[in-house]
């Protein structure tokens, strides 16, 4: 088995210090078994290479050590979803956690269990709280999404140029605008 580690930069440990705590578990793990990257709370975990190469170095039987979740995914069902891609290489994770009396370990089970609801509680309760606050914004005359492009008298000048037999491409380059807002204006006035 070879244990793995990965650290953020943001972990702020260096490998000598790292090195150390994992003996503290009895996790012996060589230099150029540790890995340090970024961890950007904005980038999934596919779009992290540090992340990606020690995934790939893993096989049946070995060890992911990690300091902190962050490391794993930008999300609950990122992390889940790497947890899920690590054991179907047959490897484990283990996170090291700060508490409030040092340092614990978490297995991958516990994670895999306890994020595994966690994603299913995100997913359940997005959508209807997306739809809660698109009511609300709604109720008060709110506009959702992008402020269209043309203003209202804009609009009306477009419709008077097609229903004067101009076509969509020159009423577009007469507004400075897009052939597909003019199309998006014409379907518009059908649907009212």
């Amino acid at each position: 088995m070879t244990i793995i580690a990965l650290i953020r930069d943001e972990d702020r440990l260096s490998q000598a210090s790292a090195a150390r705590t994992l003996m503290s578990f009895d996790l012996e793990v060589c230099d150029e078994d540790i890995y340090m990257g970024d961890a950007s709370p904005t980038r999934r975990a596919s779009e992290r290479p540090v992340l990606q190469e020690a995934i790939g170095r893993l096989w049946r039987h070995d060890l992911l050590v990690v300091f902190d979740l962050v490391a794993l995914g930008n999300s609950p069902t990122d992390v889940f979803r790497t947890l899920r891609e690590i054991k179907d290489k047959g490897a484990s994770v283990a996170c090291i956690c700060a508490t409030k009396d040092g340092f614990d370990v978490v297995r991958d089970e516990l994670l895999i269990q306890t994020l595994g609801l966690v994603a299913e509680l995100d997913s359940r309760v997005r959508k209807p709280r997306a739809c809660e606050a698109a009511q609300i914004l709604k109720q008060h005359d709110a506009r959702i999404g992008r402020p269209p492009s043309l203003d209202a008298e804009s609009r009306r000048r477009a419709l008077d140029a097609l229903a004067a037999g101009r076509t969509i491409a020159e009423v577009a380059r007469a507004l400075n605008t897009s052939r597909q807002t003019i199309m998006r204006i014409l379907a518009s006035r059908g649907s009212r």
